[in-house]
């Protein structure tokens, strides 16, 4: 399998994100200060890592498991390719909780994109098992 290199630069503080087994599919990211979580309200926690994601490439930071069995919820964020900033992870948790630096705390899970354009017309007249069931509509 041929493997991308993906730059990345840290600021000081911050941990080189890892993956803790080669075949993994996402780079662990660590928290680079201590954060104090209170329910039900959004914390943003740097990593204090820029990685330069290549054109035709998305980053995925994605929650980590553990995390959400712990009650600890942690939404999709988008890294698009030319982003250079410092990576973010929102963290929602359901009771106190306190971060510590260098607290593996979100995954980052680099993929390719397809080229893909979007083209007007009607997709409501079209016919497919699913229709236009949305939300819950398969069952719970």
């Amino acid at each position: 399998m041929l493997k991308q290199k993906i730059i990345y630069q840290l600021d000081a503080g911050a941990y080189k994100p890892v993956k803790a087994h080669e075949a993994d599919a996402g780079f662990d990211l660590f928290a680079r200060e201590d954060v104090a979580l209170s329910p039900d309200k959004t914390f943003k926690v740097d990593t204090g890592v820029h990685v330069l994601i290549p054109e035709g490439y998305v980053g995925l930071v994605l929650p980590r498991s553990s995390y959400n069995c712990a009650g600890v919820a942690t939404p999709t964020g988008v890294i698009d390719a030319g982003y250079t900033g410092s990576i973010s992870v929102v963290l929602i948790a359901k009771f106190d909780l306190k971060i510590f630096k260098g607290n593996r705390i979100a995954q980052l899970v680099i993929v390719p994109l397809p080229d893909v354009h979007l083209v007007e017309g009607d997709v409501t007249g079209v016919k497919s098992e699913r229709g236009l069931g949305g939300f819950g509509s398969t069952g719970v």
